[in-house]
């Protein structure tokens, strides 16, 4: 609790001459994603591709609604998620590594947001790292989170063929398990996911370090520490409660990821100490 409270105090002082450049950082990461949801939504209309139908005729209950499968449809859907990506990911990694500069004292510029902009290098490399990390969380998502739905389409499944008596309690018994699974599975996937959450912050630390490699300090320097991580991030949810009103969001946001960005270097720094401690 005492680590908390002094990182985040840390995050104050370090925005407190910076509070302009960092609220317009956070506008520019919102505004991007804003910009790109409208102009999707815009070639939808324009060809008429919703990505949902309402084939009930429902206008008013929108949970009946099926997805479009039409390919036009699907084109839409995944250019618009590449464009994000191709974009949305240096230009987070940018931000992110803004914070962690001014985190350790430096005094970084508002272009540093667009660092990974500024070669082909730096470009490929944010894009391969956030693969990667992508590509493990996905899996470890499958892992996890699989076995709670499978439980519940089973039961369902059982209670449509089974007569009354112990095979429909049986089949509600998997169900309530299935739910429980997947509470369980995703609290724990919420844990597990912290072994990643140091690897950008490795990178930013220094730029010429292999992605594998970030990851593997990553999950070195978060072992042990991973409920701790995971409990650092839920301390800020009573602050992004205030999110739909907009206006708090432009300094929460700041705040958060000066905090975040703050605690990756201490233990980044300390990973390598309690390796040598483990060795010797």
């Amino acid at each position: 609790m005492e680590l908390r409270v002094a990182i985040k105090q840390g995050a104050r002082r370090a925005l407190a001459r910076f509070w302009g450049q960092a609220v317009a950082i956070t506008l520019l990461s919102i505004g991007y994603q804003l910009l790109l949801a409208i102009l999707e939504a815009l070639l939808q209309n324009l060809t008429g591709n919703p990505p949902y139908l309402d084939i009930l005729g429902t206008p008013l209950n929108p949970f009946d609604d099926l997805p479009n499968l039409s390919p036009l449809a699907f084109g839409l859907l995944g250019g618009g998620f590449v464009l994000s990506f191709l974009i949305g990911t240096p230009l987070d990694y940018g931000a992110r590594r803004w914070f962690y500069l001014r985190g350790g004292g430096y005094q970084p510029d508002f272009g540093d947001v667009f660092y990974y902009f500024g070669s082909v290098s730096a470009f490929i490399s944010s894009l391969w790292l956030a693969f990667l990390l992508g590509l493990r969380r996905m899996l470890w998502s499958v892992l996890l989170l699989s076995p709670g739905p499978i439980c519940i389409r089973l039961g369902r499944w059982m209670a449509l063929r089974a007569a009354p008596g112990s095979e429909m309690q049986l089949a509600t018994g998997l169900r309530l398990a299935g739910y429980g699974l997947t509470l369980c599975g995703g609290l724990l996937l919420f844990v597990c996911l912290q072994r990643y959450t140091l690897a950008r912050y490795a990178r930013f630390a220094d730029q010429n370090l292999p992605a594998r490699e970030a990851i593997r300090r990553s999950v070195l320097a978060s072992r042990g520490r991973r409920v701790q991580m995971a409990l650092f991030h839920l301390s800020f949810a009573g602050w992004l409660l205030l999110a739909p009103l907009g206006v708090p969001l432009l300094f929460v946001q700041p705040y958060r990821w000066m905090s975040l960005a703050i605690y990756a270097r201490l233990l980044l720094t300390e990973g390598p100490k309690r390796s040598q401690a483990a060795d010797a």
